[in-house]
């Protein structure tokens, strides 16, 4: 008798979650086709439709093994958090296959030559996800951090099982309207895993969200795949670091990642200071801006001069074998794509961009154990919040407090690199953590799918 309550509870909600849906598609649709027609007309809304639901013709094409994973990503900051997990996965032995909401990310993953099956999500229609779960019959779909489309929930929950599994989920704080928040607790309860990132997390989504599934505290694999990234990338840096060796006097090393003006100008400050009490040239900076058009490395020259320090492009003497011939203060990053090698050179770091607005990626130089700092404005960044609160990393509002951090750590042996490692070991192992979850329960097993 229970267990046939419990179908009819089933086949309950399964007609109310049903006779939403398809009201649901038809608006999608609609909005959809009536933004692609506008797209003729108003040209920012072309990237968004170009090669929308084309690639899915060649789904039909693509390699499929017993165990096939789905991946939904909304743009390139999930889709490299996922990697770690898709590597994983295909080392068992799987394919997969990644869905991007947003074009970027797509443009993203082919400009680093992506080898496996992408294609742009296509509507959030009924239709257009079974088609798409017809073809690929995933083993397990992964939706990573936050895409939480109510007809991509309900036909990989009731037509193909319910192997959905959010991985890297979290409270992002911002406040929800009524409807959202609404939205989000029904839609929620369609996975059958949920990690979340922190306790606090699990609080979220346990007492707010009222998530009853199984909810596990995982980590974040974002902290795998960047440790991951900066090990691949080690002989490019090594090249770089030995280069930078050979420059002559040099005992401390500071870098500028991701530079805006206004860190530009106070670290040009604090070198000058510090020059001036130290009375010898064994500091260097290495700045690297946040955009090195020809504009902002000319104003970058003149504040150089400006300040009286030296200075040399880095492109300049690339192909130089040694630099024992140079004397400089500064190093001008004058192209873009090297930034994480270059971390690898330097004793420590100032991350960009929260003295005005919000600051940049933090978690590559913290991979490379090197003591941080940045501006006041760092809540955007959780993993900056963990290092403040951990006491591995300085806020620094002055010329002054820069000089006199970049002086204690020199004197200090740059100790608080040694806590900013260990506080990055202490945040690996995600991606195990998911992985080991799901063989337990056999999730990564190719089982008979339940049909409605």
């Amino acid at each position: 008798m229970k267990l046939l309550n419990s179908n009819k509870n089933l086949s309950l909600m399964f007609f109310a979650c049903y006779m939403f849906i398809i009201p649901w598609s038809f608006c999608i649709i609609g909005f959809y086709y009536f933004g692609y027609v506008a797209s003729f007309f108003y040209s920012p809304l072309r990237p968004f439709y170009k090669g929308r639901g084309y690639l899915l013709k060649n789904l039909k094409t693509a390699h499929q093994s017993n165990q096939r994973f789905l991946f939904f990503c909304s743009s390139a900051g999930e889709y490299e958090q996922a990697t770690p997990l898709m590597k994983r996965l295909e080392d068992l032995g799987g394919d997969i296959f990644i869905c991007f909401f947003s074009p970027s990310g797509m443009k993203h993953a082919l400009a680093k030559k992506e080898s496996r099956f992408i294609f742009l999500s296509p509507a959030d229609s009924l239709w257009h996800w079974k088609r798409v779960f017809t073809i690929i019959k995933p083993t397990a779909t992964f939706v990573v951090r936050h895409e939480l489309w109510p007809a991509f929930l309900f036909v990989g929950k009731y037509y193909f099982g319910n192997r959905l599994i959010l991985i890297n989920a979290s409270n992002n704080k911002k406040k929800l309207s009524f409807i959202s928040f609404t939205l989000k607790k029904v839609l929620i309860r369609g996975f059958l895993q949920v990690y979340v990132v922190a306790q606090s997390d699990f609080h979220f989504f346990t007492k707010k969200l009222g998530c009853h599934n199984s909810i596990y505290i995982s980590g974040d694999s974002k902290y795998d795949s960047v440790f991951e990234r900066a090990q691949l990338k080690k002989r490019d840096a090594e090249t770089f670091k030995n280069l930078l060796s050979t420059c002559d006097n040099i005992t401390s090393r500071l870098i500028i990642g991701s530079g805006w003006p206004k860190d530009v100008s106070i670290a040009l400050e604090a070198l000058r200071q510090l020059k001036t009490k130290r009375n010898q040239n064994d500091l260097q900076l290495i700045i690297a801006l946040h955009q090195p058009s020809n504009k902002a490395i000319k104003e970058l020259i003149e504040a150089c001069k400006s300040s009286c320090l030296t200075y040399l492009m880095l492109s300049d003497f690339l192909d130089h074998k040694s630099l024992s011939q140079f004397t400089t203060d500064i190093i001008i990053v004058d192209f873009i794509g090297r930034l994480s090698e270059l971390y690898h050179c330097a004793d420590l770091a100032f991350i960009g961009g929260a003295l005005h607005y919000q600051v940049h990626n933090v978690l590559e130089p913290a991979c490379y154990g090197l003591p941080l700092a940045f501006g006041p404005y760092f809540t955007n960044s959780r993993e900056a919040v963990q290092l403040v609160e951990g006491r591995c990393a300085r806020v620094i509002t002055r010329s002054v407090d820069l000089a006199q951090w970049w002086t204690e750590q020199m004197e200090t042996e740059y100790v608080d690199g040694q806590m900013v490692k260990k506080l990055v070991s202490k945040h690996l192992g995600a991606t195990d953590t998911i992985l080991s979850t799901l063989s337990a329960e056999q999730i990564l097993y190719d089982r008979e799918a339940t049909h409605y």
